[in-house]
């Protein structure tokens, strides 16, 4: 028995998508002016990535000369800068390699083994394969020279040639390297009709409070530098107290919870699939359990939703006993343990 149509762990940007006019219509604005770098903060679960997609989705139709790529810093947590450009330019390798075959990464695999044998490939799709390997090379021996030619522009620097001539493993690419690779992305992507980029990076909140900083202001100029505009979200910090943050932020959209329980109740009326039960959608619908929910999460739309998934979850433990108030008792008790175990956890992260 699973009534509802939403996913707790995933994003949404159809009509499950409630509440949000304001922002939405912000960020609609940004993608298609393509000018100027976004913000979106908020704290976890709150709709960042959510308000990202339904934006891209709502404005495909008038965003066809631009390619939107997606990146999580999640797993860059202590990593540094470099690495995490290195696996910005494979992120952006990958998306312009999509829409030039129009296959998926999968089909592109299954072509790259196949490739060994066929050895027929157009001089753009060449180009990707190259700049990808070097990208994603684990090892340059020590036959590097200083001036070492990566495709026809890039040259290694004095820190990572050092690191080269003693054989040492490569995990990660410079600024410059990355500006040049950004410079070949952009020309393959023009003679396919794409003007520009938009990258978006997610899961920020992720990263030291230390390391937000360095990486949005460092990231700013790179990008900025090849005309790339910027979105990032999942920040825990206001841009504005970040020296020289604000004068790259063209659009900052502080993302709050919902603010009254009618919002609970459209999310609710949202993801209740069609077919549910009429005494179940009756209950969950009123609004004395709306306002409960709206008091447990404190208006969070992930937390309601697995609200709503937990208390389906204690039904279907007790089928005998269709005791729809009791099963929402526990499933208030669960959704206030995980919360205190998921702010202690994002404590410990950043510690």
């Amino acid at each position: 028995m699973r009534p509802f149509r939403f996913n707790m762990f995933s994003p949404v940007y159809d009509d499950l998508f409630v509440d949000r006019e304001k922002e939405l219509r912000q960020t609609l604005d940004w993608i298609t002016s393509g000018t100027g770098n976004l913000i979106i903060s908020g704290e976890r679960g709150i709709g960042k990535t959510s308000l990202a997609w339904k934006a891209i989705a709502d404005t495909k139709s008038h965003t066809a000369g631009t390619l939107v790529i997606r990146e999580s810093v999640y797993q860059f947590h202590g990593e540094g800068f470099d690495t995490f450009l290195s696996e910005l330019g494979k992120q952006i390798t990958v998306t312009v390699w999509q829409t030039i075959t129009g296959k998926t990464f999968s089909e592109l695999f299954s072509e790259a083994l196949d490739f060994e044998e066929n050895k027929i490939e157009s001089r753009d799709i060449k180009a990707l394969r190259r700049i990808y390997s070097i990208l994603s090379a684990s090892q340059l021996t020590s036959k590097a020279t200083k001036s070492s030619r990566i495709g026809a522009k890039l040259v290694v620097d004095a820190g990572t040639q050092e690191a080269l001539e003693k054989g040492m493993a490569r995990t990660a690419i410079t600024s410059f390297e990355f500006l040049a690779i950004v410079d070949e992305l952009k020309e393959l992507a023009a003679r396919r009709g794409y003007a520009r980029i938009v990258v978006i990076a997610d899961e920020f909140n992720y990263l030291l409070p230390s390391e937000q900083g360095d990486f949005i202001r460092i990231y700013f100029e790179v990008l900025n530098a090849r005309r790339v505009i910027f979105g990032l979200i999942g920040m825990d910090l206001d841009p504005w107290t970040l020296p020289g943050i604000n004068q790259c932020v063209e659009t900052y959209i502080p993302l709050g919870p919902f603010d009254s329980v009618d919002h609970v109740h459209a999310l609710v009326v949202a993801g209740l699939d069609g077919t549910a039960d009429e005494r179940l959608a009756e209950f969950l619908n009123s609004g004395d359990i709306c306002a409960e929910m709206f008091a447990e999460t404190k208006g969070n739309p992930r937390l309601i939703q697995r609200f709503c998934s937990e208390f389906m979850l204690q039904l279907e433990m007790n089928t005998g006993n269709r005791d729809f108030r009791a099963a929402f008792a526990k499933a208030k008790r669960r959704i206030l343990e995980g919360r205190l175990r998921e702010e202690e956890m994002m404590r410990g992260f950043k510690s």
